[in-house]
């Protein structure tokens, strides 16, 4: 059975006193359509319906409806109803400036998030900590679940140099850890002021997204699913390659595929090396937008049968692996896009080397148990 997991949101409106301390300050929110209660409201209307001075809204990727797709800039805008701004930080500027940041007292941030580093949310969060650890103003986190579990973390910890809005710290691709929790580690480890955090209740880290009794509200576009938010942990490495990741179709990054691929020959092998967690089939698709438009690709369909047991990274790599095999000429990477979605060149060498999978998870453990030591000091939840 659902457990009933309040977000951070929900909690702090149940906190009289503290929203009264809140209704004496110059608030900046940074939300998005993901920033709502248990029961759908709003948390920009729950707050003004409670005082709360907000005077400026900042917006992630996607914008404070979640209407643009990956990658497209996101313009400035109003509120009709409230006549509160709202700054894009996905545009021209991608931090609060510091004219905005003189007129506030408090940021406080609620969005849901999906668990892997490449999602530029988390960057956006760490963006407006920074800068508001530099102006003096405070900063807050209502917290919010972890959609892929608090416990497992894969794929490999981001190395220096390799920075970017997909790859902000140096942590696993899968890092499982709350918003909260991810903020606490940057601030502490860069010297911040530290954020406060509304913490989640009833909440455990051994839950995954369909355990909290949340609705799920779609994050961006091309996760409508916390399957598909739980598969992009992985999957999201072929955005760095020619094959379809399934963005414009009706199951995007559960499907895969490309006109030239030979899907009957790839599904035979992946299913000699996938678990039983997650089970296979060809299918074939139109995608409507990003790769292969309007091109029919002959394709995979990955069903997971094992939330707890899958894990994305290890299929993705041997999805990369086998493709390479039986497409040498046509199969296409982007080794710089691959890296800075990786963090790390030298996975992305021993994958497409053919260095085995589990060669690869093994070499990478010893990272993972160094970046679990670093987080231990500052989890929130059991």
């Amino acid at each position: 059975m659902a457990s009933s997991v309040k977000p951070g949101l929900d909690v702090l409106l149940e906190r009289e006193k503290l929203l009264e301390r809140l209704t004496r300050l110059n608030i900046g929110l940074v939300v998005n359509h993901t920033s709502t209660t248990r029961s759908l409201d709003p948390s920009y209307v729950r707050l003004l319906e409670k005082g709360i001075r907000v005077k400026t809204i900042f917006t992630p990727e996607h914008g404070l409806w979640g209407a643009y797709g990956a990658g497209e800039p996101v313009e400035s805008e109003k509120l009709s109803l409230t006549r509160v701004s709202v700054q894009s930080l996905y545009g021209t500027q991608r931090k609060p400036s510091v004219e905005t940041l003189k007129e506030l007292d408090l940021l406080i941030y609620d969005i849901q998030d999906v668990g892997c580093r490449t999602y530029t949310y988390i960057s956006t969060m760490l963006n407006c900590l920074e800068e508001a650890s530099k102006n003096s103003v405070g900063f807050m986190i209502l917290d919010r679940p972890n959609p892929l579990g608090g416990i497992t973390v894969e794929g490999p910890v981001l190395k220096k140099g390799f920075e970017s809005f997909v790859g902000p710290y140096c942590i696993p691709l899968r890092y499982g850890m709350t918003p909260g929790e991810l903020a606490l580690l940057y601030a502490f480890e860069k010297g911040l002021k530290p954020p406060s955090v509304v913490r989640l209740s009833g909440w455990s880290r051994m839950m995954y997204f369909c355990d909290t009794g949340l609705p799920w509200i779609y994050p961006s576009p091309a996760i409508p699913t916390p399957v598909a938010a739980l598969l992009y942990s992985g999957m999201v490495l072929l955005e760095a390659t020619n094959l379809s990741e399934g963005r414009g179709t009706y199951k995007p990054f559960e499907v895969f595929g490309a006109p030239w691929l030979k899907s009957e020959k790839i599904a035979t092998m992946l299913k000699m090396k996938l678990g039983k967690e997650c089970l296979l089939m060809e299918t074939r698709f139109i995608p409507s937008s990003s790769k292969h438009v309007g091109k029919v690709c002959r394709g995979i369909h990955l069903v997971v049968k094992d939330h707890r047991r899958i894990r994305p990274f290890q299929i993705v790599v041997h999805i990369l692996q086998s493709v390479l095999e039986v497409h040498p000429r046509e199969f296409e990477v982007e080794n710089e896009k691959m890296d800075r979605l990786l963090g790390d060149s030298q996975v992305r060498r021993k994958i497409l080397n053919g260095v085995s999978v589990e060669e690869i998870v093994l070499r990478l453990k010893e990272e993972q148990k160094r970046f679990k030591a670093r987080a231990r000091r500052i989890l929130l939840y059991d």
